[in-house]
């Protein structure tokens, strides 16, 4: 089952509470990373079991509030919070012997380019090595992956030579590759 990004520090830390261990929660391995794939919310389900879950299930999924505060203290909402519920339950719904999987990419971008934060948080997020997740990192991923296509099958394309900031954002520059669906749909239609 996947673990909410805002459980899994506490989950880790009570798993090694109860082992007698050092509580180090999720804490970077040696590539600086954490050690557990992140969930990027991308979900693919088969509608026949969907449908059926939910009719089994009423309808009816877990609940949680999720807030996001200002600073470490938790003293202020960033945002107004709100009653969610974590797709990534959806397996709980399926009867036991559900076939359940996931794949996991090393390379984010080819999945997941959100436009989600405002100028400011997208700064402090580049300032720190972070995803900006902006409106500008998100129109230049949308570049890469398609010049990331094109270098696969033996295009030579390579990244421009700056990385510009814009408002504090870092973007790493592609050429402005727009590739359509008509183009080609498999690696070997490219």
């Amino acid at each position: 089952i996947n673990v909410e990004y805002n459980q899994l520090d506490p989950l880790l830390r009570d798993v090694a509470r109860a082992k007698g261990e050092e509580e180090k929660g999720d804490a970077a391995d040696s590539t600086g990373n954490s050690p557990y794939p992140g969930n990027v919310n991308v979900l693919v389900f088969a509608v026949g079991s969907y449908a059926d879950a939910l009719e089994h299930s009423g309808g009816l999924v877990p609940e949680f509030i999720n807030p996001k505060y200002t600073d470490a203290t938790k003293t202020a909402f960033k945002k107004p919070t709100r009653l969610e519920c974590m797709m990534q339950d959806f397996p709980k719904l399926l009867p036991a012997e559900a076939k359940v999987g996931f794949t996991c990419f090393d390379f984010r971008q080819l999945c997941f380019a959100p436009c989600k934060n405002n100028m400011v948080d997208a700064a402090a997020k580049s300032k720190d090595g972070l995803e900006a997740d902006s409106a500008s990192t998100a129109e230049h991923n949308s570049y890469m992956v398609q010049a990331k296509y094109l270098e696969k099958v033996g295009v030579q394309v390579g990244v421009l030579a700056d990385a510009p900031t814009f408002g504090g954002i870092t973007v790493e520059r592609y050429p402005h590759v727009c590739l359509l669906p008509a183009f080609a749909v498999t690696r070997s239609e490219m």
